[in-house]
């Protein structure tokens, strides 16, 4: 596994905390490290896929299927989870790992960079919180599930508050970040209730897009598949709808092209294909360019 963000001091200072303090240097061996994949059911060879990282709370390889795939098939995302990437390993090499495993995944098949998430339950929902608020320009969304960090201090009502657990991005990050959403899944039986739904609110103040999803009766333990399904979904909505934009703006750019000729009909095809790459008026435009 490879990626060109390598989680090194000087990153560190610039993508979570100005002062990192005692937080352990990156210690990861690639050549060591496995992961599972499982694409979805229904795969078009011609699309590229979104795609899920799944973040341990425990060492364990394959990720719970049972309550994730069913949105993940239905939505179209790859599946990846680390091996051996729970709790017990240091923060820097988890979120290290995360970020590798995306750059492995997306050298070797068609991913959709728009459409790019992580989720994880418990110490994994705050890895894929941390992901989401400071890689912007990878994660475009997270999913995290009974446990949930922010960049803000964030008072527990009696007097004390949960530390910020990253600094707030600032410039180009910052814009992107809030254009991807965050959803924390949790019920009142979850030791970790209060706090994210204290944190969320926070963050929503801060004009981030976030939303929590309560499930009856949950306690700090996996959600529903249908619970998951639906936060998967809304965090999915956004890439979902502009695509299908691009795919009608695509779609009207081909049929003008088919009644034009010469430099003007091959503009059109090469704009149709710009405008909505993979959709089928994309694919329809190149066959038109390439030419009997």
């Amino acid at each position: 596994m490879s990626n060109a963000i390598v989680l090194d001091q000087p990153t560190l200072r610039r993508r979570l905390f100005r002062n990192p303090g005692n937080m352990a240097p990156l210690d990861r061996n690639l050549a060591e490290e496995r992961f599972f994949v499982r694409f979805p059911r229904k795969r078009d060879n011609r699309r590229p896929c979104g795609l899920l990282v799944w973040i341990h709370a425990i060492d364990d390889h394959e990720p719970p299927l049972q309550v994730i795939a069913p949105a993940c098939d239905d939505l179209g995302l790859t599946i990846v989870s680390i091996a051996d990437a729970g709790n017990s390993r240091e923060v820097v090499d988890r979120l290290q790992l995360v970020l590798d495993v995306v750059a492995t995944i997306s050298a070797r098949v068609p991913i959709d960079e728009h459409r790019i998430y992580a989720s994880g339950v418990s110490g994994g929902g705050r890895c894929s919180s941390i992901v989401w608020g400071c890689f912007p320009d990878v994660f475009t969304g997270a999913v995290s599930i009974v446990g949930l960090d922010s960049y803000q201090e964030t008072p527990t009502g009696t007097g004390q508050a949960w530390r910020q657990s990253y600094d707030r991005p600032s410039g180009v990050l910052l814009g992107m970040l809030r254009t991807h959403r965050m959803a924390g899944i949790s019920g009142s039986n979850d030791g970790n209730y209060a706090e994210m739904k204290a944190r969320l609110d926070l963050l929503s103040r801060d004009g981030q897009d976030v939303r929590l999803f309560e499930q009856a009766g949950m306690g700090h333990e996996m959600p529903t598949a249908e619970t998951f399904a639906e936060a998967m979904r809304w965090v999915d909505e956004p890439a979902r709808a502009a695509a299908t934009k691009a795919a009608e703006e695509g779609a009207e750019i081909l049929r003008r092209a088919k009644a034009a000729t010469g430099e003007a009909r091959e503009r059109l095809l090469t704009r149709a294909i710009e405008a909505a790459p993979w959709s089928q008026a994309a694919w329809e435009a190149m066959d038109l360019l390439r030419g009997p």
